[in-house]
């Protein structure tokens, strides 16, 4: 998501607009004010809404533009269709006018029954008419978020963002509700499709927090909100924080049939943050309870990978199985992908590299999606042949956990090389990683299986007291997890 524009430095540009059309003289003549003032005004640390209020009266200028940057700078060169608007927004700049003239002090103490009576009219004439405007805003902004999120769907991004730019802009004059968390969603999904996942993680959140007064309101919609919250929270591996946000929105909103598929999906995420944190049995149970329930579209692209990966996991499957399902659908071969890092094995890693393949050649997914998971692949089957291949250099500035998986791939490369000693100093590099990640941040149960494993096998069984404890921790771990159904760590827990 983008960084919404600081509104006293936009409302600064509009004003800057309507110097290069009126001189500072000509603006002060009309305003009937002091030059100075008006350059006082115009360049001093805020601008006051008397200022504002004299430009729309005496000069013309639009106040949808002025305060929102919305429509033509001047009132004249307004379009027919917005003059209703122009007339109301006309009306509450007169309102607020006659009520900053209201001695309103003075009623602290002798009531003044006429002046009461005018402060009266005067707020309630006020109160109707911002419920008027923002009724007529929110209309507006309905229409600019459904335009965005069209654009979105249909990848034409900078449209969509030049969509949301003006969106942010009318919001505030919309009020709260409903169109003000949809806005947060559509900015957050505009940066995850940039790349920009920690703007999108911030957006998502913000688009939760505020979807929570409203979740029964929202319905799916409020499902739809805390499983993109999710989601940008697996991405930066926080499958607690991912699994808390499904159990809120499950309890807030009541189970109804035409939101079936939505809670269907939420309960899926609920059940894959369990099964990447290592509670692989539990993981299963609630998503095969409720993969069912999803459209076809999304069991194909999320629900089937997810749970072939973790029936992998949970050993009720074999390798056969899944690569079968793998060559029917390409988001499973990319999931599987995973275990075959993890699995090491050679003929595994032939298969889905073959696979992935395949789906690149025929377009049925972009190279950018799949190049990396094809290079470290391509790295694991030479390692395993004993030729070893540099694996990808990491991006700059990449997160801790990006970090350290990215060490337990290279160790697992070393060891498979035959270079144990090279490798094992990668070893304690990554478990230096490991223990210095932000709390909430864990990584997937796969990659610290393969982390631990990698200690097993390059420390020693009689070894010192350092390296001693290094292995209890990784026993530790593969005993926890295989109790909670990992049985593909079981022969790794004795």
């Amino acid at each position: 998501m983008s960084e919404h524009t600081d509104p006293e430095s936009a409302l600064r540009a509009r004003l800057a607009h309507v110097t290069s059309r009126y001189s500072q003289a000509e603006i002060a003549r009309r305003l009937c004010r002091p030059l100075s003032t008006v350059n006082n005004y115009l360049h001093g640390t805020r601008v006051p809404a008397a200022l504002c209020a004299d430009l729309v009266e005496h000069l013309g200028v639009n106040p949808a533009w002025l305060l929102a940057g919305e429509g033509e700078p001047f009132l004249a060169d307004i379009t027919p269709d917005a003059a209703a608007t122009r007339d109301r927004l006309l009306e509450l700049v007169r309102v607020m006018r006659s009520l900053s003239r209201l001695r309103l002090g003075a009623l602290a103490g002798r009531p003044d029954r006429k002046a009461l009576r005018e402060a009266t009219d005067a707020l309630s004439e006020y109160e109707n008419l911002r419920a008027e405007l923002a009724g007529s805003f929110g209309r507006s902004l309905r229409e600019l978020l459904g335009d965005a999120g069209r654009a979105l769907q249909s990848g034409e991004v900078t449209r969509a963002n030049g969509l949301l730019r003006a969106a942010v802009q009318l919001a505030p004059l919309a009020g709260p509700g409903p169109e003000q968390v949809e806005l947060e969603h559509l900015l957050a999904l505009s940066a995850r499709m940039t790349g920009n996942e920690e703007v999108a993680l911030a957006g998502n959140a913000r688009a939760f927090r505020q979807s929570l007064p409203l979740a029964v309101e929202l319905g799916g919609d409020f499902y739809a909100y805390a499983y993109n919250y999710a989601r940008s929270l697996f991405v930066e591996q926080r499958p607690a924080q991912a699994l808390d946000v499904c159990q809120v929105a499950l309890a807030l909103v009541p189970r109804l049939a035409e939101t079936a598929p939505q809670r269907a999906l939420v309960e899926l995420a609920a059940g894959w943050a369990l099964a990447t944190q290592g509670k692989v049995l539990a993981g299963l149970v609630r998503m095969a309870a409720h993969a069912g329930d999803m459209p076809e579209a999304l069991r194909a692209a999320i629900g089937e990978p997810r749970l072939v990966l973790t029936r992998l996991m949970a050993g009720v499957i074999e390798f056969e199985h899944a690569l079968a399902a793998a060559a029917r659908e390409s988001h499973v071969a990319e999931m599987l992908a995973q275990w075959t890092i993890w699995s090491e094995d050679p003929a595994q890693l032939d298969a889905v590299f073959a696979l992935l393949q395949r789906f690149r050649a025929g377009g049925e997914v972009g190279e950018e999606r799949r190049f990396g998971v094809l290079g470290l692949i391509s790295a694991f089957r030479d390692a395993a042949a004993g030729r070893l291949q540099r694996l990808p250099e990491p991006p700059a500035g990449e997160p801790a956990f990006e970090r350290f998986n990215r060490l337990v791939m290279r160790t697992q490369a070393l060891r498979l090389a035959g270079r144990e000693a090279a490798a094992r100093k990668l070893m304690l590099l990554a478990r230096r990683e490991l223990h210095a990640l932000p709390q909430g941040v864990q990584p997937r149960a796969l990659v610290l299986g393969a982390h631990y494993r990698s200690v097993l096998r390059l420390l020693p069984a009689r070894t010192g007291r350092r390296d001693g404890s290094l292995r209890e921790e990784a026993l530790r771990y593969f005993r926890a997890a295989t109790a909670d159904g990992c049985q593909c760590f079981a022969s790794l827990a004795d």
